[in-house]
């Protein structure tokens, strides 16, 4: 099926197996899942000066919000970032764009926040939750994918309605 293959070459699967060892390299060097808003909660608590928040005192993760920059978190994120750069301007697909619509905008930063409140809430994002959970067998990362695709089709719809 030629529509499956990234102009590159690479086969999806091939990048679906990639990202499976990354995580299990990150999973032994980290001691935990890979989970990018943890990085982000350390970064804005870094930025605003409130190493002190009853979370990090009792989690122990102090450490890390007075040097997010040593979090390996920050790096494997930035890594990710990058790489999904080098690959957008290798394959051609990279463009700067900015929405048509202003209501799209308000829709994004919106959508954005609240699904940064709502990982935060859950302890986890579709990375931490979704792929660290299934990756490390916990039933959290299961419950959570049912979650996940329940929620999509109203989300869909909602998409539909209002932005296409």
């Amino acid at each position: 099926m030629p529509h499956l293959r990234p102009r590159l070459g690479w086969p999806y699967w091939f990048g679906g197996l990639l990202a499976g060892l990354l995580s299990v390299a990150y999973l032994a060097a980290a001691g935990h899942p890979w989970g990018i808003t943890s990085t982000w909660m350390y970064w804005v608590a870094w930025l605003a000066g409130k190493d002190c928040w009853p979370y990090f005192a009792c989690t122990g993760k102090a450490a890390w919000v007075r040097a997010p920059w040593l979090y390996c978190g920050t790096w494997f994120n930035l890594g990710i970032v990058g790489g999904a750069l080098l690959g957008a301007v290798l394959a051609g697909e990279f463009k700067w764009r900015w929405p048509r619509r202003r209501r799209a905008v308000v829709a994004a930063v919106l959508g954005g926040a609240l699904m940064g409140y709502g990982a935060r809430l859950a302890g986890g994002c579709t990375v931490g939750a979704l792929v660290g959970g299934v990756s490390t067998l916990d039933l959290h990362g299961w419950v959570f994918a049912a979650g996940l695709f329940l929620g999509a089709w109203p989300g869909l719809g909602l998409l539909k309605r209002f932005f296409l």
